[in-house]
């Protein structure tokens, strides 16, 4: 009888330790997000005073994150390392100075990027959690424009690239579909490397050259992400 009881507590015991195991949340986490990018129109004045207006399209971007949860320093923390594409279309038109010439000015832009960033998940007693955070890193731009003249007898074509520093800012909310997996929705800052055709000295027609004048590359985006934790 002593014994049958000492096997039931037993087996009661490894079935409570078993169940922890199992609830307790695996550290690490992947995920993947994607949606719409907006980047910021741009006006310049050229090195012979052209004036040359950039209007982006309404872009994408996609990615994907490796993580891991830092409940145990601080509950609802967590560090991962981000890859992210963003690409945008632009038009546009420019005019001379004196007013003689005018065209249109079409092509792409895209941001490649390897971001370390930081989230805190706020629990709010609920399956929904807002979170906050951001990272810094590093990015490739990569601007292609064709400026085509309104009289139709020329055409301009170059392609820019800079890399550097880059980093992002983002809020948004979780939700917890189950246990281990969230789906999210938020709104992310990116501010990516400046362009300059100036620094590019590929004997750009004058009309073309930007002089000091750089594109900012700030980029606003709404991101769906769903994130799974590895066993």
């Amino acid at each position: 009888m002593k014994l049958r009881k000492h096997l039931l507590a037993s087996s009661a015991a490894l079935a409570i330790c078993a169940a922890t195991t199992q609830a307790e949340a695996s550290p690490f986490y992947f995920s993947v997000l994607g949606g719409p990018n907006w980047a910021e129109d741009e006006r310049l004045i050229t090195s012979n005073s052209t004036t040359a207006d950039i209007n982006f399209d309404t872009g994408f971007v996609i990615g994907g994150a490796f993580g891991v949860h830092l409940d145990k320093w601080l509950k609802g923390l967590k560090v991962e390392v981000e890859a992210a594409y963003r690409r945008n279309n632009l038009d546009g038109h420019f005019t001379t100075s004196d007013g003689t010439y005018t065209g249109t000015i079409n092509g792409h832009i895209s941001n490649f990027s390897l971001m370390a960033n930081a989230w805190y998940e706020i629990d709010i007693g609920s399956k929904v959690r807002p979170y906050v955070g951001g990272g810094a890193g590093w990015a490739k731009a990569n601007l292609h424009e064709g400026w085509v003249w309104s009289t139709g007898d020329s055409y301009t074509s170059y392609t820019i690239e800079n890399s550097g520093f880059a980093y992002q800012l983002g809020i948004g909310v979780i939700y917890e579909i189950m246990r281990g997996v969230d789906v999210g929705v938020g709104y992310r800052y990116f501010d990516g490397p400046n362009l300059s055709a100036y620094s590019n000295n590929n004997n750009i027609s004058a009309a073309a050259s930007y002089g000091s004048d750089k594109i900012d590359n700030i980029n606003h985006s709404v991101a769906v992400n769903l994130t799974i934790d590895i066993d």
